[in-house]
């Protein structure tokens, strides 16, 4: 069991649920957390003799809030130390672990690159598309979503590859958020 800070507890008693936290929140439950670590896992590196890796969900929630805040590296990092509400969801607590530096977020983008794990990640997406197609407006809400709302108008990469991994997570992450709601079952969990 972890020890939290002063400044944890005193931000759990504070009276007011952020957007940012509400929004983690509501993503949390809705994204099926085993299956995906299931994929990676296969790939994640084991701990060894040398540098010990970090948890894998940890660093898979990390990948999400850097593309839903639309995060470089460094600045995914400084936000980790800044906000507790995504420490809170990545499973950090900022006396006892160590916060994963930006070369270790990098590792991880580029572990997700090279096994093209994105794309295998959010192929059971491939229903939620389905369902949406029959009605052309509705497939555009999700342009909406990663343009509008998270801010990705740009690419940040040099090559195609890297982009299309982004792209990939970005509108998946997209389609959970507009679907969330009726994920969600009145317990508070998810669904499927």
């Amino acid at each position: 069991m972890k020890q939290t800070t002063f400044a944890s507890v005193a931000w759990e008693k504070k009276g007011k649920i952020t957007r940012r936290k509400r929004f983690l929140a509501e993503m949390d439950a809705v994204i099926p957390w085993s299956r995906l670590l299931g994929l990676i896992e296969p790939h994640y590196p084991k701990a060894g003799n040398g540098t010990q890796p970090k948890p894998m969900e940890q660093m898979l929630r990390i990948y999400f809030m850097r593309n839903w805040f639309n995060l470089s590296d460094p600045r995914a990092e400084d936000s980790l130390y800044d906000m507790e509400s995504m420490r809170r969801f990545a499973g950090l607590e900022l006396a006892e672990d160590a916060i994963p530096d930006e070369s270790t977020i990098l590792r991880f983008r580029h572990l997700l690159e090279k096994h093209q794990l994105t794309e295998q990640i959010f192929s059971y997406q491939r229903f939620i598309n389905r369902c949406r197609s029959s009605t052309p407006a509705r497939g555009e809400h999700a342009y909406h979503v990663v343009k509008r709302l998270r801010g990705i108008t740009k690419v940040r990469y040099r090559g195609l590859a890297k982009n299309t991994d982004r792209l990939y997570t970005a509108f998946a992450l997209a389609n959970l958020y507009m679907l969330r709601r009726r994920l969600i079952s009145p317990q508070g969990t998810c669904q499927w």
